[in-house]
């Protein structure tokens, strides 16, 4: 087993886990878009902002052709635990008392409890500061609603690049275009899936160009004003708060 770096989190109450580490340390076969979906995202037992989170730096590009912009969660602990416990294997049970060493580890290291009114009082301020920067955190990267709101009333199909600024979430086109192939609505060439575009979510449109006096042919996707109301829906049910590219 791969040892697993706690993370300092501070929406998390500083103890987490990456992810995408762990998932590669479980051996997981699913890719890891279909396999943080499954386990955490549409998991009713784990809730946004207290058992899993986007971590700040989770949009980062990749070497290779292209390069992809990828995902990244941070988990808590316990959430940690549960998900290692979810695989049935060996692996799993091992890193779960990995993690359950590291708690015990972290815990010794815990100051003592307040013995006194005044540190009592110091505790309790220190705990309000931080609940109120949380709060903050989260609050800062919520969509700004009413601008989205005013922009879609549009009937009118935009590309991914204005469909990323009309959210207003902190994520660029090529971090959306992620953020959706990672929830199956797009596929690998970023052309949306036949039921989206039935749904009149999508529309695709044909390129031509030339390339060394040859005609070319390549494949735009736009969205529709329902379509941007849909990535919204699909955004908020995710907890999604990516930060920016």
């Amino acid at each position: 087993m791969n040892t697993i770096t706690i993370l300092d989190n501070r929406i998390l109450n500083d103890r987490a886990v990456n992810a995408r580490d762990l998932h590669y340390s479980l051996g997981s076969k699913q890719e890891f878009g279909n396999w943080i979906r499954n386990k955490v995202v549409e998991n009713e037992s784990f809730i946004y902002g207290e058992d899993y989170v986007l971590l700040d730096n989770s949009i980062r590009q990749t070497k290779g052709r292209g390069g992809h912009n990828k995902v990244d969660y941070a988990l808590s602990l316990d959430t940690a635990k549960n998900v290692a416990l979810m695989e049935h294997t060996d692996a799993g049970n091992d890193i779960r008392r990995y993690f359950i060493r590291c708690e015990k580890e972290l815990v010794a290291k815990l100051p003592h409890l307040p013995s006194t009114f005044s540190e009592a009082l110091m505790l309790a301020a220190n705990q309000a500061k931080e609940l109120e920067q949380k709060t903050k955190l989260l609050e800062e990267r919520k969509p700004k609603v009413d601008f989205f709101d005013a922009v879609t009333n549009s009937k009118t199909a935009v590309s991914m690049n204005d469909a990323a600024k009309v959210l207003d979430i902190g994520i660029g086109r090529n971090g959306l275009f992620e953020f959706l192939r990672a929830n199956n609505v797009l596929m690998n060439s970023n052309r949306p899936y036949q039921k989206y575009v039935d749904c009149g979510y999508f529309r695709v449109i044909e390129q031509r160009y030339m390339r060394a006096g040859e005609e070319c042919i390549n494949f735009k996707t736009l969205v529709y004003q329902r379509g941007l109301s849909f990535i919204k829906k699909l955004i908020n049910k995710s907890r999604d708060c990516i930060a920016v590219e």
